[in-house]
C-alpha cells in the first residue's frame, strides 16, 4: 500500500495500480487501498490523454512547419524564375540595341 503512494507521488500510475491491487487481495476490505487503485486508474487515463495530445500537437507543428518550408521553397523558386525572366529580357534588349539597322 505504502509502495502504491510511493508509486503515485512519482506519476508512476500503472505499477500504483498493481501495488493497490495487491494490497486488496491481502486484505479486501482495504477501503484505501480501493480507493487509491481508482484514483491511479483515473490519473493513469488523465496522463495517457495528456501523452496522447502532446503526441497530436507534435504532429500538427511538424506538418505546419513541413508547409512553411514547402512554402518558402515555393517563393524561393518564384523569385529565382522572376529573376531569370527578368535578366533574359534585358538580354533581349541588349541584342536588339547591338543589332544594325537596315535601310533601304
Amino acid at each position: 500500500f505504502n509502495e502504491g503512494n510511493s508509486l503515485m507521488q512519482t506519476q508512476e500510475f500503472e505499477k500504483a495500480m498493481g501495488s493497490y491491487k495487491n494490497a486488496m487481495i491481502t486484505n479486501p476490505k482495504n477501503s484505501k487501498a480501493r480507493y487509491n487503485y481508482e484514483y491511479a486508474r483515473k490519473m493513469l487515463i488523465e496522463q495517457q490523454k495528456q501523452e496522447q495530445e502532446n503526441e497530436d500537437k507534435d504532429d500538427k507543428d511538424k506538418d505546419d512547419k513541413d508547409k512553411d518550408d514547402k512554402d518558402k521553397k515555393k517563393d524561393k523558386d518564384k523569385e529565382q524564375k522572376d529573376k531569370d525572366e527578368k535578366e533574359k529580357a534585358e538580354k533581349e534588349k541588349n541584342k536588339k540595341k547591338l543589332l544594325p539597322k537596315h535601310t533601304n
